[in-house]
């Protein structure tokens, strides 16, 4: 499993993997000042982690920790949703990730299309928990 886990008050993230993405996020919280909490959780071990690494080196701060952008956090929602068989979804996610990386957008233009993108995950994630309380299929994944 790849982990990002966040400390909100930093504005940072770790990229990492492991089994026990809890039990890391315990060890890690005993080494830093401020309180963290694990953010998203997608399949895959370290070839997928190094990928991520790789893909966002310019923001890389130390080691494992990157500066928490946007195009980082709707990345692992683009994975995750790919891992949930919405294929099609994931690729507007994976290309809004990529518009969020470029320096066309303005902070303040970056954070306004990732709240409308949250509000789009948070239907996909609603209509996902539906189909598996009511069996209803969802968008041709049952």
């Amino acid at each position: 499993m790849v982990y990002l886990i966040t400390c909100d008050k930093c504005n940072v993230s770790k990229v990492g993997h492991g089994f026990d993405p809890k039990k890391r996020l315990l060890g890690v919280q005993t080494g830093h000042h401020h309180k963290l909490r694990i953010e998203s959780v997608i399949d895959g071990g370290s070839g997928v982690e190094k990928s991520i690494h790789f893909k966002y080196s310019a923001d890389r701060l130390h080691g494992e920790w990157f500066r928490r952008t946007p195009s980082l956090v709707l990345d692992f929602a683009a994975r995750d949703l790919r891992d949930r068989g919405l294929k099609e979804i994931a690729k507007d996610v994976f290309l809004m990730s990529d518009c969020m990386r470029g320096s066309w957008y303005s902070d303040e233009e970056k954070i306004g299309l990732m709240n409308q993108m949250c509000n789009v995950l948070d239907e996909v994630e609603r209509l996902v928990e539906l189909e598996s309380k009511d069996g209803i299929e969802f968008l041709g994944v049952a």
